[in-house]
């Protein structure tokens, strides 16, 4: 009887330990993964490959963002994958949860992400029409009354050549100029605003849009 009862006892004893240990053992983190991509001077990689924490961040405009809101969100584990806007956009479609302060808002996008207010640095940036220096002469005649090239007067010019990365979003009013015009859109890698930009240099195109 004296061993019956012994057992029960340690049993229990046993149970609340485990019980209390438990307790005590924090749960681990939940993750958040951040969609990174190489395109100075939005976002960029020191090491040549995405960060592996915050203390990778780069000094872009993103990065910098990431290296204040980070250590905020407590509770979580961040980490970063290498992701270009086609790869992000159907990953995500397909349910995997990501997040990335690399893309702009559009009516597309709302059906299938979620946004929260723009952090306004990145909201404020202003897009700017790319040249070849050979063809500025020849743009000239395109200038507003402040010395600007007019997106809108270019784009009426089909022996101007414009292209830009397939997927890449501008806001609502330059996407709607855009989809009006036939477009040549290119399928970009990892560095898609390096890769436009030596396209450009090439002459592969006259223009194209940045921010």
């Amino acid at each position: 009887m004296r061993g019956w009862l012994a057992a029960v006892c340690f049993a229990v004893c046993v149970t609340v330990c485990l019980q209390v240990f438990a307790a005590e053992t924090p749960p681990p983190p939940d993750t958040i993964t951040w969609v990174a991509q190489d395109m100075p001077p939005h976002f960029s990689f020191v090491h040549g490959r995405p960060p592996q924490g915050v203390a990778e961040l780069g000094r872009g405009e993103v990065d910098g963002f990431l290296r204040v809101l980070l250590p905020r969100m407590r509770g979580y584990r961040h980490e970063f994958v290498d992701s270009g806007t086609s790869r992000y956009e159907m990953e995500s479609r397909r349910g995997r949860t990501l997040c990335s302060a690399l893309h702009v808002r559009t009516p597309e996008r709302l059906q299938w992400a979620y946004f929260s207010h723009p952090f306004p640095p990145l909201a404020s940036r202003e897009l700017h029409v790319v040249v070849r220096r050979e063809v500025l002469d020849r743009l000239a005649q395109n200038r507003g009354q402040e010395g600007r090239l007019q997106l809108a007067v270019l784009l009426k010019h089909p022996e101007l050549r414009l292209l830009v990365a397939r997927d890449r979003a501008f806001g609502p009013q330059i996407d709607s100029l855009l989809a009006r015009q036939p477009v040549t859109r290119l399928v970009m890698g990892g560095r898609p605003s390096t890769q436009v930009l030596d396209m450009l240099r090439a002459g592969r195109m006259d223009y194209t849009l940045e921010y």
